[in-house]
């Protein structure tokens, strides 16, 4: 693999990090998601031998930044479930099951 193919994708993803469409700044997670993506296209391309060799394994990545998750309360879910009509009993079983929607919708 050549210095420039590295590179490449090494500013592809610094790119990602930099600026997106619109202007707006991509997170770290979105990133490392299109990356993984990318890598995975050219890992597909040197397995189908149009390419000698991946140039996207090594690029350091963004390193994610942990969130702090957010719990509603008794009161804050009632007031949740009471504005969602006739999804409230839905709203409900999901809040108190910690059921996560495909499962609760399947």
């Amino acid at each position: 693999m050549s210095d420039d193919q590295y590179h490449g994708v090494l500013g592809h993803s610094g790119g990602l990090s930099g600026q997106a469409t619109g202007g707006r700044k991509l997170s770290p997670r979105s990133v490392r998601k299109a990356y993984v993506i990318l890598s995975q296209v050219l890992g597909h391309a040197v397995k189908s031998r149009r390419l000698g060799a991946n140039p996207a394994v090594g690029v350091p990545l963004p390193k994610a930044v942990p969130t702090d998750h957010v719990y509603l309360d008794d009161m804050e879910v009632e007031a949740l479930a009471n504005a969602a009509g006739v999804y409230r009993v839905f709203i409900l079983l999901l809040a108190y099951t910690g059921l996560r929607w495909d499962e609760a919708s399947a």
